[in-house]
């Protein structure tokens, strides 16, 4: 529900504008339109570095950099559509280099992600279902992001024990069960 109401601050697409806030719940934490105005050009490239997207270095610090720059000029970011449009035209300057970079997501993605914790969300309901997952039991997890598919990877190997009679020299070798 919250993604389709515009009050919520989560759309990008359309046109459609509301208060840039990006939080689950709006009782937790600060919105993105404040954590921008606090927060430093090395913490925001991080931020967009680590939402699982391939940015070469320097991209993000090059984008966090511009996105700074503006809010110090031009004052903070209230509203979605302000925030879109200077994405929007940041990807305009990018596009020789990075044709279809789909810049407006991204960074709306890195941000919604850091400000809710998901990441960590994600691995607490994986460590749940583990838990509760009964011997030759199966789990399928469905992602929508590069981020989460690699939090699943990670997970699933940071919790696999191969069946000796499958791979018996894996217990000697640990190392190879994360090669195959």
């Amino acid at each position: 529900p919250q993604l389709d109401d515009v009050r919520r601050g989560f759309s990008f697409k359309n046109k459609k504008d509301g208060p840039l806030d990006l939080r689950m719940n709006p009782q937790v934490g600060i919105p993105a339109s404040a954590w921008l105005q606090s927060v430093s050009v090395e913490e925001l490239a991080w931020v967009i570095a680590t939402v699982g997207y391939r940015l070469d270095s320097p991209m993000p610090e090059v984008i966090a950099e511009a996105i700074l720059q503006r809010q110090q000029h031009c004052g903070p970011f209230r509203t979605t559509r302000q925030f879109a449009s200077l994405l929007e035209a940041l990807a305009l300057d990018l596009q020789d280099e990075y044709p279809n970079l789909p810049l407006v997501q991204i960074v709306f993605t890195a941000i919604r992600t850091f400000l809710n914790h998901e990441e960590d969300q994600l691995r607490t309901a994986l460590e749940g279902a583990l838990e509760r997952l009964e011997m030759n039991g199966r789990c399928a997890v469905i992602t929508f992001n590069r981020w989460e598919a690699l939090v699943v990877r990670d997970f699933v190997r940071d919790h696999e024990e191969p069946d000796p009679s499958i791979a018996p020299d894996a217990a000697a070798r640990p190392g190879r069960l994360a090669e195959l």
